[in-house]
């Protein structure tokens, strides 16, 4: 809150009034992966720093599960192909991260500071020949990704004082 205050007094451009009022929405949990997923996002190594000056470029559910518990391995889950109530305690651990992550994600997409990218997926095509067969049952298949808008981008460069924008 401080930073934010700082922030708003020293006159930059980039400050909007709103902010305090996200910021006063946010829950603890919420915080804390919003400057995980900061200081990943403006790592220079990280692969995704295009995603600062590309709002468009997206990440997937399970590269900010990644972010948020760097400690998950999610081969364990991808792996695990048995009914739910079976599963080993380190799949359902995930399993439970990941549920807790898609209620913070939900959260700051309507606080404006994340949006939701749904792209449909390219069908697979089997070819026998000279057909190409489409498989599963011929409905469009979606893939959901989500991306940092503008406004996200603002908020959390005028709450953290960090400026890779510029």
């Amino acid at each position: 809150m401080a930073v934010l205050l700082e922030t708003a007094a020293s006159g930059d451009k980039d400050y909007l009034p709103p902010y305090g009022h996200t910021l006063s929405q946010l829950t603890v949990q919420e915080a804390r992966f919003l400057s995980s997923f900061w200081v990943w996002a403006t790592d220079p190594e990280s692969p995704v720093l295009g995603m600062l000056s590309d709002p468009r470029q997206s990440v997937t559910a399970r590269q900010l599960l990644s972010v948020f518990h760097p400690d998950i391995h999610m081969n364990l889950v991808l792996a695990y192909s048995g009914p739910a109530e079976n599963a080993p305690p380190e799949v359902r651990s995930v399993a439970i991260r990941q549920a807790e992550l898609d209620h913070i994600l939900d959260d700051l997409v309507r606080l404006g500071l994340f949006e939701i990218i749904r792209r449909e997926k390219p069908r697979v095509l089997l070819q026998f020949g000279e057909h190409k067969i489409p498989t599963g049952d011929g409905l469009s298949m979606f893939q959901e990704s989500f991306a940092l808008p503008l406004y996200g981008q603002k908020f959390l460069r005028a709450v953290t004082q960090s400026h890779p924008m510029t």
